[in-house]
């Protein structure tokens, strides 16, 4: 196996049910599962899970290690 050239961190950021965490599953080759059910009756009209912590994703491109984070988007943690 190759030694990576280098790596890249992106955080991905936007307000709630923007599609943040879609993106990083999406684009990842390993993820880490951050979601809850929502209990906020409000948000929960929206969709039915929601982040509690950063999302977390890695994938390999290129010889490069790249780190995927994305920020919870509700209003509480503005």
């Amino acid at each position: 196996m190759l030694a990576p050239r280098g790596y890249l961190k992106i955080l991905v950021s936007g307000p709630y049910a923007s599609g943040k965490t879609t993106f990083v599953k999406t684009v990842s080759q390993y993820v880490l599962q951050t979601e809850v059910p929502v209990s906020n009756p409000r948000e929960a009209q929206t969709k039915q899970y929601t982040t509690v912590a950063f999302d977390y994703g890695k994938l390999v491109l290129d010889g490069y290690e790249i780190y995927l984070f994305g920020t919870p988007g509700q209003t509480r943690l503005q």
